[in-house]
């Protein structure tokens, strides 16, 4: 399986486990949500390193990225049916992947894959 493959399976896994999570748990509200969410491009943010030219464009990135997944898990939720945004959320992790491969160096692309692989692991263990 080539890189870009388990880069894509390795970030829809990490999102469907929090699809699941939070299918499990009462349902939060929407400030609670964007506080997470902001937590963990915080966490992303501060791992990489990121100069002072790329944290603005890799923060925007990173929170529109998880709106989209947002709404995909609230679309499922609501219509029951959590496989048919398979293909939505990988599209959404392939276009998030391209566009920080447009600001991020070789080395910072590995170590946020990396991180991602790092999250999907930790929460495969909880």
């Amino acid at each position: 399986m080539n890189h870009l493959s388990r880069f894509s399976l390795a970030i829809f896994i990490l999102f469907a486990a929090g699809i699941q999570e939070t299918s499990a748990q009462p349902r939060r509200d929407s400030a609670e949500i964007e506080k997470r969410m902001a937590a963990q491009v915080d966490a992303i943010v501060e791992h990489l390193a990121l100069s002072e030219e790329q944290e603005a464009p890799v923060r925007a990135i990173l929170t529109d990225a998880n709106k989209q997944r947002m709404e995909l898990r609230m679309s499922a939720r609501r219509d029951g049916d959590f496989q048919a945004i398979r293909e939505k959320m990988m599209s959404v992790n392939e276009e998030t992947k391209t566009k920080l491969g447009e600001i991020l160096t070789d080395e910072q692309m590995a170590a946020y894959s990396k991180f991602i692989e790092e999250s999907r692991d930790r929460r495969q263990r909880q």
